[in-house]
């Protein structure tokens, strides 16, 4: 009965693995713009996995703005408290120089990147939400090379949007850079902005679905594990001892600690006095006092 209530009744879209960034830009000019769009919107609107929808995203806008990179950073922390930009998918660079850089150089072996709210073009966009159009990236003063001295890289060009909720929220931060030489002279227009607008709202929807769906499965993860405290409870009742050491284990399981512990209180002492000590020290070994 306990199986059957917390199985899991949801069943998840299967998402194809995307092509990778040089078959996407070969579907450009084989599809055409307008059928190449729909195509990317598709590529997102199933994805439900964070990290795969913003490795997703960023190849889709550097291969539909002919752009040498990108990146999407997610916003991360409480609205109106401290919060900051986080991207898992970090592809050339950010333009800021107070952040984590991926493994290696400084930063953590999951390729994960944070950038200070409002601080650079990136933290700059978030706290405004307005656009950045970088004809000459080098000569604004919210750009910062330091990345670029780092990792040996030279940023031209930089067009960077805010991703919206549909509460006008910013939820992310989509940044493209150094736009093909051979097209517009290697700046981004106006029809760029456009199309990286127009993109960006579907990204927005898709972010915010991910979001909601990794809510939900932390959630139902959370029940189960409280039923399965519940079957256990009920499930030995012949003695104290045994009932407190299933606690206890259930307890070191969801919270990954190494020891457990129940005091318990007699309540005949006049003063606050514990009448037992049950210790757990390791899955397989418990002792009492």
């Amino acid at each position: 009965m306990l199986s059957l209530l917390i199985e899991s009744k949801i069943r998840l879209p299967q998402c194809a693995p995307a092509p990778n960034r040089s078959a996407k830009r070969e579907l450009l000019r084989a599809q055409g713009e307008r059928d190449f769009f729909l195509g990317i919107v598709r590529d997102v609107a199933t994805d439900l996995d964070l990290k795969s929808l913003s490795q997703k995203t960023v190849d889709n806008l550097a291969v539909l703005l002919d752009a040498d990179g990108a990146s999407l950073f997610l916003v991360d922390g409480p609205r109106g408290g401290r919060q900051s930009l986080v991207s898992k998918v970090f592809d050339v660079h950010s333009g800021v120089s107070k952040f984590l850089l991926p493994g290696g150089v400084g930063g953590p072996a999951d390729n994960e990147v944070q950038v200070p709210w409002g601080v650079g073009v990136l933290g700059h966009v978030a706290e405004t939400g307005e656009a950045v159009n970088l004809q000459i990236a080098c000569e604004d003063p919210r750009f910062d090379d330091e990345v670029d001295r780092i990792t040996g890289y030279h940023t031209d060009s930089l067009l960077c949007m805010p991703v919206r909720n549909a509460y006008d929220e910013v939820i992310a931060v989509a940044q493209v850079i150094n736009k093909n030489p051979d097209i517009d002279n290697g700046q981004f227009t106006e029809k760029d902005e456009k199309m990286f607008e127009t993109y960006l709202q579907f990204v927005g929807i898709a972010i915010t679905n991910a979001q909601i769906m990794e809510a939900s499965r932390r959630e139902y993860e959370r029940n189960r594990n409280l039923l399965e405290v519940v079957h256990d409870l009920f499930e030995e009742q012949t003695s104290l001892e045994k009932v407190t050491l299933k606690i206890m284990q259930r307890a070191q399981r969801l919270l990954k600690c190494e020891r457990a512990a129940v005091l318990l209180l007699d309540e005949n002492a006049d003063t606050v006095k514990f009448s037992k000590l049950f210790e757990l020290t390791s899955p397989a070994h418990s002792s009492n006092h």
